[in-house]
């Protein structure tokens, strides 16, 4: 499983596989875990959402930054 996209500016990559997923935003690793019974649904200690996936967890989390009047997070790239 390897996936990689540009979202509102930032490079988005979802690498390992699909039980271990490795999801880091601009080359900085984002913990992740997963959660419910199922364990299907993702987060992270950095928002407070659940996602359906590693790569929409790192858009909610660059969404939630953006939203903010300064960005908390270095490696968050507000779109040019």
């Amino acid at each position: 499983m390897a996936h990689q996209e540009t979202y509102r500016g930032n490079e988005i990559v979802v690498a390992g596989s699909e039980e271990e997923p490795v999801l880091s935003i601009n080359d900085v690793n984002v913990e992740l875990q997963r959660v419910g019974e199922e364990r299907d649904m993702w987060t992270s200690p950095m928002v407070f959402n659940y996602y359906d996936s590693p790569l929409e967890l790192a858009q909610g989390l660059i969404e939630a930054e953006l939203a903010l009047k300064e960005p908390t997070k270095d490696f968050i790239k507000a779109e040019e």
